[in-house]
């Protein structure tokens, strides 16, 4: 993948994550898997771990949005850094 193309991936995941629907969304999702995590009777065992589950998906889901937008950063470094390194070498 291209410095462009991460960076834009970093921009569309920035949107998402900073989208209040989406951030409603991803709260009322994550609420409502705690709400029946803390409901399941301490004798589900099988029904804690599902719901545990989900609520580590959700998270992932989350990260693997936050992962694209912080590699975008650091591409964008990577490439504000290159150009500098050029522009000091025409010096």
């Amino acid at each position: 993948m291209t410095p462009q193309e991460i960076e834009s991936r970093a921009t569309r995941a920035g949107q998402l994550l900073n989208d209040p629907l989406f951030q409603e969304a991803f709260s009322l999702i994550e609420r409502e898997i705690i709400d029946q995590w803390e409901a399941c009777p301490v004798r589900d065992v099988e029904g804690r771990e599902i719901l545990w589950r989900y609520y580590k998906t959700a998270n992932k889901f989350r990260g693997v949005l936050q992962g694209a937008l912080e590699s975008g950063k650091v591409a964008a470094f990577r490439e504000q850094s290159l150009v500098r390194s050029i522009f000091n070498m025409k010096k």
